[in-house]
């Protein structure tokens, strides 16, 4: 009997089946080591290469273990649960990755304050198509501890580079650290921005930085818009205060002028033409007149004011507008109960006849909109149609304005005169009622408001309101109360985060066409300029990325769930 050689047909492996599980272990580190980098790249990849071939090639050279690791006991008793459970786990990773390199962030604020708003958005994206823009840097100079509003300002800034294709950058800088730098900039104090023109190797311009004097989430991307249009085309507007006994004095130092307003006007939007002076000094100086031809825009401002004009410089107001000039009534207070500078019958005629707008002579008792119990009135809603009441707050959000006691009513035509457009701007509440300015005497005497039952008109009444004449160009926007300007008013508006500032400052804008600006230039089709990639990957490795998020890792699953199957199946028969 011969003996036969026991040959079992064995392959001799060239990898032991435990090397090629160390070797996949190795390559699931890399992937996960790569995962956490601030980019899934040659790492991450070679890692997810390295596991797959060594995964294959396990059960390539050892399918008893593979078909163990799947049907065998320890499977059945959670094997493939665990299997699967990797498998999630590594998409849940794989999409992290993805989702991360994206750059995806969300303003939750209720106000939407640190995302750019629509109107701001097509504003910069005129300025950054304009051949004429030149490179802008937003400076900001914060402290230590104001961190927190340094992650929030980021978000913003990071839209407004990404609107504007990196036209418009930003950088950060601690003013405790660089004082020097600070002063060479013009910055007094933290919380402030500098906006700088770069030169041509991109390092900003100290000499040429414009500053923000504060950051108010309110006011900041106008102000923002206003510096860079300023960067952007040159330009001249002017205003023109008239200062009547009885009206504000804009120039007071003591809390009653409008000084805050003024800085803005210079500071903020450049305003290099701001005149103050009685309406008979406007008609008689020849140096000083409104209708300044070398002027880009410009508006008068009537600030109040005891008395009606005189015959004279009603009739040179009148002038004024019928050529197309542009104006602004902050409504008086005439303490003897006879008609303001505002609502003068003879004003009030030419007004209803050429705008359809005009002053009541009275004054408004909001019982459902009153500040803190007093006879001050505290709105909250503003035509948000309208360029002036366009202030970024959308949907129940409310925006807020703080009016002195008294504040008038205005009064609107039936129909408006031909060619012009009328807007009402303020609303009371349902529950106002109007008391008409014969009342003031005793109102001041006892302190004691009268009741609706006294009153000349209750409901909704008009606080504010604008109309324009699309024929001559002239603009004219009233406003029911003259204190909603002056610095008392606006230093507690800004400290209870109500907008006096922005209700005054867009007035001014639109009064006297500085909005314009952007509206008459074209908007780019196209602005090509080098742009950060904000993804992670190219395109080849998107795809790659794809395929295994759609169709691998899904159908692996798929298959492992049928093998379990198949197998038990196999095993019961």
């Amino acid at each position: 009997m011969t003996d036969t050689p026991n040959n079992d047909n064995r392959a001799v492996a060239i990898l032991k089946p435990q090397y090629l599980l160390g070797l996949a272990i190795i390559g699931l580190a890399l992937t996960i080591i790569g995962g956490f980098q601030p980019r899934f790249g040659i790492m991450g990849f070679a890692g997810l290469g390295l596991l797959g071939l060594s995964v294959v090639t396990w059960g390539i050279i050892a399918p008893e273990q593979l078909k163990a690791a799947l049907v065998g006991r320890t499977t059945r008793y959670g094997g493939t649960a665990f299997v699967v459970t990797v498998v999630l786990v590594t998409a849940l990773v794989a999409l992290y990755v993805l989702f991360r390199g994206l750059n995806l962030t969300f303003d939750v604020t209720q106000s939407d304050a640190f995302s750019v708003r629509p109107e701001i958005r097509e504003s910069l994206s005129r300025i950054a198509g304009n051949p004429n823009t030149p490179d802008l840097r937003l400076v900001t100079f914060l402290t230590a501890e104001e961190a927190g509003l340094q992650d929030r300002l980021t978000l913003l800034f990071e839209d407004i580079e990404s609107t504007t294709l990196g036209k418009i950058d930003y950088e950060f800088i601690d003013i405790d650290l660089q004082p020097l730098l600070a002063e060479q900039y013009g910055v007094l104090q933290s919380q402030q921005i500098a906006i700088t023109p770069l030169d041509d190797t991109g390092e900003p311009i100290p000499a040429d930085a414009n500053i923000i004097p504060r950051i108010d989430t309110k006011t900041l991307q106008s102000a923002i818009v206003g510096f860079t249009t300023n960067q952007t085309f040159e330009g001249n507007y002017g205003v023109y205060f008239v200062n009547e006994q009885g009206g504000v004095q804009i120039d007071a130092t003591d809390g009653s002028g409008m000084t805050l307003i003024t800085e803005d006007l210079r500071t903020v939007f450049r305003y290099e033409t701001l005149f103050s002076s009685t309406m008979a000094g406007y008609r008689t100086n020849e140096d000083i007149q409104p209708g300044n031809p070398d002027l880009d825009g410009e508006t008068m401002i009537i600030a109040g004011g005891a008395n009606p004009l005189a015959e004279d410089d009603l009739a040179y107001l009148q002038d004024y507008l019928d050529n197309g000039g542009n104006l602004i009534i902050l409504a008086g207070f005439n303490g003897e109960g006879n008609p303001n500078i505002a609502s003068d019958p003879a004003l009030t005629e030419y007004l209803l006849g050429n705008y359809g707008v005009a002053f009541n002579n009275d004054f408004v008792i909001d019982p459902l909109q009153n500040y803190e119990g007093t006879d001050a009135l505290l709105p909250n809603t503003i035509n948000t149609e309208q360029f002036i009441g366009q202030m970024g707050f959308e949907g129940d959000f409310s925006v807020q304005f703080l009016l002195g006691f008294p504040t008038s009513s205005i009064q609107l035509a039936d129909t408006p005169p031909d060619d012009v457009i009328v807007t009402p701007l303020i609303p009371t509440s349902s529950g106002a009622y109007a008391i008409d300015n014969a009342s003031i005497p005793d109102v001041i005497q006892s302190q004691f408001v009268p009741g609706a039952d006294e009153a000349t008109q209750s409901g909704t009444l008009v606080l504010a309101a604008t109309a324009e004449n699309t024929e001559t160009g002239s603009r004219l926007v009233l406003l029911g109360n003259d204190t909603v300007a002056i610095d008392n008013l606006i230093a507690i508006a800004d400290q209870i985060g109500v907008a006096n500032r922005e209700l005054m400052l867009r007035s001014v804008l639109w009064a006297s066409e500085f909005d314009t600006r952007l509206d008459n230039l074209e908007q780019p089709v196209e602005v090509v300029r080098p742009v950060e990639e904000s993804l992670i990957a190219t395109e080849e490795q998107i795809s790659q990325m794809n395929l295994i998020l759609g169709f691998v890792l899904p159908f692996a699953v798929l298959g492992l769930g049928a093998l379990v199957v198949f197998v038990q199946r196999e095993r019961e028969e």
